[in-house]
């Protein structure tokens, strides 16, 4: 399962150091920086969202140009998420998809916590599937 990190508010060299202690999945998974705004070729993405600067004033842009992207991905075979990191009030009214946000630790962290508890399982239940597949496709061709 590949997994994309699309960078809104956040620069790549701050993002590069936490990939390799991102929890793994047996080797089944891989996570890298997206480069294509729309997630191509990734199984799923992961937006991180830095809120912009309060001193835009109400607008963030950051979660227009992310809640932008979850738009477009509506019907694409690629999940894609939010995760969010500044304050509350700063998020739109209305987003589009599953936005996060994780209170009280760091961002780091925070996007850790998200890979543990979602993106593992998921990779684990895609390849309990894929060996189900497999087995049901024994057993009907013998």
């Amino acid at each position: 399962m590949r997994i994309g990190l699309r960078l809104w508010g956040f620069y790549d060299f701050e993002v590069e150091g936490w990939l390799q202690d991102l929890p793994r999945s047996g080797g089944k998974d891989s996570w890298e920086i997206a480069l294509h705004r729309d997630g191509e070729g990734f199984d799923m993405m992961i937006h991180l969202v830095r809120s912009t600067s309060a001193s835009c004033g109400p607008f963030c842009w950051n979660c227009v140009g992310a809640d932008r992207a979850m738009q477009r991905s509506i019907g694409s075979l690629t999940t894609h998420l939010a995760l969010f990191f500044g304050d509350v009030r700063r998020l739109p009214a209305h987003r589009s998809g599953l936005w996060m946000l994780l209170d009280g630790c760091s961002e780091q962290a925070a996007l850790h916590t998200v890979a543990e508890n979602v993106v593992i399982p998921l990779v684990s239940h895609a390849r309990r599937a894929k060996r189900a597949r497999h087995a049901m496709a024994l057993l009907t061709h013998e």
